[in-house]
């Protein structure tokens, strides 16, 4: 895997991490591994970001862990960049709980942000706007997992690869970590990414507070800022237990026989505002969630002002939150594709439109809502159209 050093200063501001934190990290906190074998790409960081998602022959998914700020800095200078991301995941901010700024004791008076976001919080609106698809997992779901003395116990007990000794020897000559007030931020986002499930999901407007001041930094709710989803819970058991056993999987070793050329992919995270139509409530997923209710062949007429056009859905069985239900077919435009499920909230069943063919539009929000009379009301939203609706009527119904 390709690795590039990124800019060293937020693109807009001054803020930083305190110095004693990098120094810590880059020490390792007093371990050492191994010297790596692959050397550092000749590229930076946003040239390997751009040259990554560019040349991958499917879209890509973005994990960011860390301020935005070279992302944010890549999708400036190609916007298009958007168009290939599948979705991005981001550790960062805090919606309806308080910051981690100021508790950190650092001399910062600011009691509601979130040190990712603080640090460039320019480049965090610059994601936040781009048009990817977003899951932002803020600190009202990580706060649901802290790093305590028995989670240390466990990993005491079930240590067997090197990857599980080092995070036990790393505890264990660290004991302040788990004795209060850290939690597993970056571990949680990057299961989330491979297991939606460890989480619950609301959708929300969200922008950044840029002015320098006690709110900086800080994620706020409003009515024109883009709608992403927002991690709001997380299993705390169930995490715990998939992070422990991915720890002690004995992956199989790898020999590389060449060097990675320069543009390979590399793995990253992001996801398109979802917009909500006025008529629909935000989405809140609850596991395990399925559309059974809706599955079937359905088809109707929709309108977008004087446009009227014919749409078919199709919604298999057994669909669930993040599977792909479906084809959908609009021959007026043209264009067909897949249904990805990504939100239910009652009878209101929220999807992802995917491998797209014809002259689709990427990045629209779409919605199911079944009705009283067993009728389907199909809701499409976009900044481009605005909003397209009609009534679908199920096949032999």
């Amino acid at each position: 895997m390709p690795v590039a050093c990124g800019r060293k200063k937020p693109l807009k501001g001054n803020h930083a991490f305190p110095n004693d934190w990098r120094q810590g990290a880059d020490n390792l906190l007093g371990l050492t591994l191994p010297e790596g074998q692959n050397t550092v790409s000749n590229l930076n960081a946003v040239e390997l970001l751009t040259s990554t998602i560019q040349s991958s022959p499917q879209k890509v998914t973005l994990l960011a862990l860390g301020p935005l700020t070279n992302i944010a800095d890549a999708v400036q200078a190609a916007p298009s960049l958007v168009d290939n991301v599948e979705m991005i995941y981001i550790m960062g901010g805090a919606v309806n709980v308080p910051g981690n700024i100021a508790v950190t004791g650092v001399g910062i008076d600011n009691q509601v942000a979130e040190w990712n976001i603080y640090v460039d919080p320019f480049a965090a609106n610059v994601v936040f706007q781009s048009g990817m698809f977003i899951t932002l997992v803020p600190l009202d779901a990580t706060n649901y997992v802290p790093l305590t003395k028995d989670f240390y116990e466990r990993v005491k007990a079930s240590h067997a690869t090197p990857e599980a000794a080092f995070i036990f020897d790393l505890y264990t000559k660290n004991s302040w970590l788990f004795s209060g007030g850290n939690h597993f931020w970056d571990q949680l986002t990057a299961a989330i990414l491979t297991d939606e499930g460890l989480a619950t999901y609301q959708t929300q407007n969200l922008c950044v507070i840029e002015e320098e001041g006690p709110e900086s930094g800080r994620t706020v709710v409003r009515e024109n800022c883009p709608n992403i989803r927002v991690a709001v819970s997380a299993d705390r058991l169930k995490f715990e237990t998939v992070f422990l056993d991915t720890l002690n999987t004995q992956l199989p070793t790898v020999t590389l026989t060449t060097t990675p050329p320069t543009d390979a992919p590399t793995p990253v995270a992001t996801k398109k505002p979802a917009i909500q139509p006025t008529a629909v409530s935000p989405i809140t997923t609850q596991v395990p969630t399925n559309a059974d209710a809706i599955a079937g062949t359905w088809s109707g007429t929709a309108k977008n002002g004087d446009f009227t056009f014919q749409v078919t859905v199709t919604i298999g069985k057994s669909c669930a939150i993040g599977s792909v239900c479906g084809p959908f077919d609009i021959p007026a435009i043209p264009c067909s594709g897949t249904f990805t499920l990504i939100g239910i909230n009652g009878s209101t069943y929220q999807f992802q439109a995917g491998n797209f063919q014809g002259a689709c539009t990427p990045g629209a929000s779409d919605f199911l809502q079944l009705l009283s009379d067993g009728t389907l009301l199909y809701i499409s939203r976009h900044p481009s159209y605005g909003e397209s609706k009609g009534v679908l009527v199920q096949a032999g119904g």
